[in-house]
Parts: structure tokens; C-alpha cells; sequence
């Protein structure tokens, strides 16, 4: 039964990595919850499957798990949700937030922190968005302290949400505490999961943030080569939308240290990479940036025909 071969994958992938059922599920179901899914008397939504798998240490399971009508419904609600986000659409917002929560029940923690999370986002203080940042990774792990972060098993989700509050941080220039915590989190994702880290679509996420948080506090030295790592993951991945960035700040740093030329030569090539990958826009954004904020000159007419 697919039943059994899904709850397989999670006892099989919980027993190779020694991580009790109270440990992997912690937050998430009930222990006995786990139990009937490992045994295939009870079948997981896509949402908990996904975070089980990916709490064991993010293994990218090929097993494809069946979506359910109910699934399929809470997905729509959440895209509603983004969607109007996205778009500023507050009243669609709210409209979309009261459709999940009678969709769920009391229970379902991960939807809970979906919506703690997405309310995060229309926070009009710092103070109010962390704290809304909080309550939604203490719906998934309870009793969660940001010093002891890593005394959790976490999935990508909760990840993100850590990585969201470090930024909450910068934004309040506490910027060592939070230098500190970006260096806790990429610890992490290098020691929890349990392959390449740079494969992964969160890593370059958190990396071009410390990169960030670095380059405030004018350790110049150190960034190069966590940009270069940066920008290899998300050439991978496929996430250019960090690309300007990552390739703005590594023309910052070269000019801090003194290094002109490279400025220019990493100006222009990141101008030729963002048009030859389709992103024009990224390009252009690029471009303006490092013109404005650093008198970059570019003196040869890219277009986006490659």
C-alpha cells in the first residue's frame, strides 16, 4: 500500500538517524499520530510529511505523496494568502486568513504558524513583526528560546522563520547578536542535514543575510568568499532574485579594501550574468545601484538576446 511505503520512509529515515518518534514529531503531531502514519494506519498531509522528512535531515524522499481534496483546498487558501500579501491587498488578506482557520483545526500546528507567519508581514514595528515571528515558531516548537535554537530538529519552515527574527535584529542594528545567530543557523544547516548544504534553497537565503549583516559591521575580509559561495548556491538553485545583492555587496567590499579594478570587473560581469539567465529586470536593478551608490561606469549596451 502507498500508505505503508510513505510511513517506511519516515520510520526508516527516524531509525538511520537515531531520532526518536517524541524528538522527530515534537510540535507537529502526537506521538501517536506517528506512530499509526510509521505503521500506515493513518496517512500524513503533504504539509507533515514534508516536515518530518525534512526535520530528519531534509532527505529529498522521491516517494510521491498522495494530496488529498482537503490538501489541495488549504493549499489554495495559503496561495490566497501569499497572493494577496504579495499584492498589498489587505482586505483579500484578511478575507483569506478567516477561509484557513475554519478550513483547520486546533491542532494543526503548521497552518497555525503559516498564519502567525504571513501576519508577521504586515507588522507596522520591528517589535510587533518578531513578536508575531516568535509565536509562530513556538506553535512547532514549543518552549523555542533563539539562543537554543539548535536544540531542535527543524524543518525549512521553521528555518525560515529563525532566519526571519535574525533579521528583525539588523533592523534594530543589534548587529553583532545577530551576526552571532546567522553563524549558529548556517552552522546548523551544515551539521543537520544530511547532504551538501549548499544544495539546499535555504542555505543561500541565510547566507546573503549574514553576508549583510557582515558588511555593516565592516568585516571585509571574511565576506569574500561567502559571496562566491553564496552566488555558486543560487546559480544552482535557481534563486536569482539574490544575485544583485550578493554581487552588490562583493563590489562594496572590494572597494572598501581598495581593490578598483575588481569593482569594475565584477560589475560588469554580474551585469552580463543576471541578462544571459533572463533576469533584465535583476540586470537593470544592478546596474542602477551600482551607478547611484558607487559610480560605477557601464560603458559597453547589454541586451537580453544570448
Amino acid at each position: 500500500m502507498i500508505e505503508s511505503s510513505i510511513g517506511e520512509i519516515i520510520k526508516r529515515m527516524r531509525i538511520t538517524y537515531g531520532i526518536s518518534q517524541s524528538r522527530l514529531c515534537n510540535g507537529l503531531c502526537s506521538v501517536s499520530m506517528l506512530s499509526k502514519i510509521e505503521s500506515g494506519e493513518r496517512y500524513p498531509s503533504r504539509l507533515l510529511y514534508d516536515a518530518l522528512i525534512e526535520r530528519g535531515g531534509g532527505i529529498e524522499a522521491e516517494q510521491n505523496c498522495v494530496v488529498v481534496a482537503e490538501d489541495m483546498e488549504i493549499s489554495k487558501a495559503r496561495d490566497a494568502i501569499t497572493r494577496a500579501t504579495e499584492e498589498n491587498k489587505k482586505s483579500e488578506f484578511e478575507q483569506s486568513i478567516q477561509k484557513l482557520r475554519e478550513m483547520i483545526s486546533n491542532h494543526d500546528t503548521i497552518n497555525q504558524q503559516f498564519i502567525l507567519e504571513m501576519e508577521s508581514r504586515w507588522s507596522t514595528t520591528v517589535e510587533e513583526k518578531r513578536t508575531k515571528l516568535f509565536q509562530a515558531i513556538s506553535t512547532t516548537c514549543p518552549g523555542f528560546q533563539i539562543e537554543n535554537f539548535s536544540d531542535y530538529l527543524l524543518c525549512k519552515n521553521e528555518l525560515m522563520i529563525i532566519n526571519n527574527i535574525v533579521c528583525s535584529y539588523i533592523e534594530d542594528n543589534e548587529l553583532l547578536y545577530a551576526y552571532r545567530l546567522f553563524q549558529k543557523l548556517l552552522n546548523y544547516i551544515k551539521v543537520h542535514t544530511k547532504f551538501d548544504a549548499k544544495a539546499d534553497t535555504i542555505y543561500p537565503v541565510i547566507l546573503s543575510n549574514y553576508i549583510h549583516c557582515s558588511y555593516l559591521m565592516e568585516k571585509y575580509d571574511e565576506i569574500i568568499q561567502c559571496i562566491d559561495s553564496g552566488i555558486d548556491a543560487c546559480i544552482k538553485n535557481k534563486i536569482y532574485r539574490l544575485l544583485p545583492n550578493l554581487y552588490f555587496h562583493k563590489c562594496a567590499t572590494y572597494s572598501k579594501l581598495g581593490r578598483v579594478n575588481e569593482v569594475k570587473e565584477t560589475a560588469l560581469y554580474a551585469y552580463y550574468l543576471c541578462n544571459m539567465l533572463g533576469e533584465v529586470s535583476l540586470a537593470k536593478h544592478l546596474k542602477d545601484e551600482l551607478e547611484k551608490r558607487m559610480g560605477v561606469s557601464f560603458e559597453v549596451s547589454v541586451t537580453s538576446t544570448y
